[in-house]
């Protein structure tokens, strides 16, 4: 009586307790399990990163950051033109390089 399973006879066995894996490198860990924490391009270590989420869980992560401090340097600088006054919406728009929505966006979030 068959008790359904098939053994595949081409699959290589397991590796022995002990023996490294060649592709991963390891980090300290004497059975060769854990990989290096090599970090990524916003951190040097995986363990001492300041995000929240790891940019690779979080594919919009990286996105959203260069976007935020871009707007925060849109907002400081139309704060300057601001400061100076007499500028259009028209004239400040051509100064920042942005469209005129979006100094009015600029100006929502900064009131």
């Amino acid at each position: 009586m068959s008790s359904g399973f098939r053994v595949s006879r081409s699959a290589s066995p397991p590796p022995p307790p002990g023996t490294q894996n060649p592709e991963l490198k390891t980090g300290g860990d004497p059975l060769g399990d854990i990989p290096a924490d090599e970090g990524c391009d916003l951190a040097p270590s995986c363990l001492h990163c300041p995000f929240p989420r790891c940019r690779y869980d979080d594919p919009g992560l990286v996105r959203r950051l260069r976007h935020g401090t871009r707007r925060q340097e849109q907002s400081r600088r139309l704060a300057a033109l601001s400061a100076e006054g007499g500028w259009t919406m028209r004239e400040a728009a051509g100064r920042l390089g942005v469209s005129r929505r979006t100094v009015f966006r600029l100006r929502e979030a900064g009131q």
